[in-house]
Order: C-alpha cells, then structure tokens, then sequence
C-alpha cells in the first residue's frame, strides 16, 4: 500500500522531506500556504508557510539534486483551482495534484440556490451546516466528475498549443516569469530573456570603431 506524507511547507521543507524519505514513503504532498482550512486559526493560514509555488520549486529541486526524483512521487496542494494552475504546477515539478477547496465549490455549486440567501454555500456540504441535510450527494458527485472531465479537456488543449504530447513533457521550459523575483526563485525564464531580439543603438560598424565609408 502506498504510503504518503503530507505537510504544511514552511522554510525547514528540506528537512521535512528527509524526514519523510528516511521513513521510506512513497509520496510527498507539499501543502503550500494559500490551502484552505476549516479549523486552522487566522493567523496561522494567513500569515505562517510558503506559498505553494515556491515551495513546489523547492522540493522538486531538492528530490533532483538528492537523486531520488524518480524514487517518490510529489504532489502540489494548496490554492490550485483551474486548469492553467494544474498545468503550471506540472511543469513546475509536480506529479499530480491535490484538490480541496475547488472540488468543495464544485460540487455544491449546482445546488447553491438550496441554501442561499439565507445561508452560505458551505452549509451545505459542511456536516454541523444548517442544510448539510439537503445536499443531494449524487448531484454533487456528478458535478465534481464534470469538473475534473473539464479541467482535464482544458489541459490537453493547453499542452497541445505548447507542441507537448503528454503531460509528462511539460517542463519549466514552457514557462515565462512576468517578474525578475518570480524568475529567481522558480528558476523559470524572465520574459525579457536571453531569446528577446536586442536592438542595437549604433549600426554595427560603429559598434566595431568603424564608420560607413571609411575603412
């Protein structure tokens, strides 16, 4: 039986993940600080871990300089909620994803009108909510099994447009950072990057001490 180990990234991720190996398991699930909590304080989820992007960078840096990326799967958890983040995610290192919150909208969306405008969406799959007894489990199944089917759809058609086979090709090489700091701590190219044509101010011949028409 698979053995997995989840926990909340924070800046002793390294050794949280010796940990995890020296105990022998299988997989690695990197919980990064946007994830969502029923009963965690305020403070702790607003203000303690490592966003789930660096922290993805992170340890699947640290698995491929060890030399056991291939020994243990990892997993990214923590405020992924569209198909674009589940393909970003691959490329960044992760083998699959672990889905919370998003999967909670999904499936109670189609019966929001239940419970509102009196109550929240989330007192209806929530088990002390005050209409967790009117949620129609099989609807919600289906609509949870429509958004996987979806957001699956939606990442063929992006890895196809990024000339990709399988999902397994996608790469940090098919991303571009927006920002010098995103660029440093992901490893993932600047947009201005070594491929951007650059203009030279002065023609080349006087770049190389020479003017036109003289030799």
């Amino acid at each position: 039986v698979p053995i997995s180990y989840k926990f909340a990234a924070s800046h002793y991720l390294e050794e949280e993940i010796e940990l995890a190996l020296a105990a022998g398991v299988d997989v690695i699930v990197i919980d990064g600080a946007e994830a969502g909590t029923h009963a965690g304080q305020p403070l702790l989820a607003d203000a303690f871990g490592l966003p789930t992007m660096h922290a993805l960078v992170r340890a699947a840096d640290y698995l491929e300089a060890t030399g056991v990326r291939d020994q243990v799967s990892l997993i990214a958890a923590g405020g992924l909620f569209s198909p674009d983040h589940f393909l970003k995610a691959l490329a960044l290192g992760a083998d699959a994803m672990y889905l919370g919150t998003v999967c909670l909208l999904a499936i109670v969306h189609p019966q929001i009108a239940t419970a509102l405008p009196w109550e929240p969406p989330t007192s209806l799959a929530y088990a002390i909510g005050e209409y967790q007894h009117k949620l129609d489990i099989n609807k919600g199944a289906l609509a949870l099994a429509r958004f996987f089917q979806s957001s699956v759809a939606e990442m063929i058609v992006g890895a196809r447009a990024l000339g990709r086979a399988s999902f397994k090709e996608l790469s940090k090489g098919d991303l571009v950072a927006l920002d010098g700091r995103t660029a440093r701590l992901t490893g993932v190219q600047l947009v201005r990057g070594p491929t951007a044509l650059e203009r030279p101010s002065k023609p080349s011949s006087v770049r190389r001490g020479r003017r036109h028409g003289l030799h």
